[in-house]
């Protein structure tokens, strides 16, 4: 696992993102399950509502008629943009 981590490389690509991987030939896949566990223990218990209960609240009015037919509307007006 040490070598594992130690062999990791981080590269800027041209966009200036940066990402961190294995370099050529080398693999992560302990460091990555590692980093994966010691994440989980570090967060904060219950900091994402796994409930799904949310999903159940999701009347925005986006369903209706009215609101379709609004949305109709401002795409023709619009000339076919939003």
């Amino acid at each position: 696992m040490v070598a594992q981590i130690i062999g990791l490389e981080r590269r800027t690509a041209r966009s200036g993102k940066d990402s961190i991987d294995h370099g050529p030939s080398g693999f992560d896949d302990v460091a990555n399950a590692v980093a994966g566990v010691l994440t989980n223990l570090s967060a904060k218990p219950y900091a994402y509502d796994t409930t799904m209960e949310w999903a159940n609240h999701l009347d925005d009015g986006k369903d209706s008629e009215e609101w379709r037919a609004g949305r109709r509307n401002r795409y023709v007006l619009n000339g076919g943009r939003l």
